[in-house]
């Protein structure tokens, strides 16, 4: 695998800038929610909303997700196979990052197993 250019079983190291995007997909998600809420405040939002909304589940996560199956497929592996040899009590190194790391490679596995076939 190292020889792939993957040289930790940490998904967010392994995903490089593509995390980077997804956190940036979930911000914009979290500002049509934003959107969403003043539109029931006012009606001149609805059309904004609507484009956002079309913009974000029909366009950017298809895409994403298309472009990057198997990123996904091989962080989430690598890091599901490295949590089945890890003890967390014997393992002090064992951080936040890890954990985020470890729900990250959950999400890619989802994305790559689940969501990409099901579309």
């Amino acid at each position: 695998m190292r020889d792939l250019g993957y040289e930790t079983y940490s998904s967010v190291l392994n995903l490089g800038t593509l995390f980077i995007f997804l956190i940036v997909y979930f911000l914009k998600v979290l500002y049509l929610c934003v959107l969403w809420v003043l539109s029931l405040v006012s009606k001149k939002f609805k059309y904004k909303v609507k484009k956002l909304q079309e913009k974000l589940f029909f366009n950017e996560l298809l895409a994403i997700a298309l472009e990057a199956y198997l990123e996904f497929l091989i962080s989430g592996y690598l890091n599901i196979e490295a949590q089945k040899k890890l003890v967390v009590s014997d393992a002090p190194w064992y951080k936040n990052g890890d954990i985020i790391s470890k729900y990250a490679s959950y999400f890619c596995l989802f994305l790559a197993v689940v969501f990409i076939p099901g579309v």
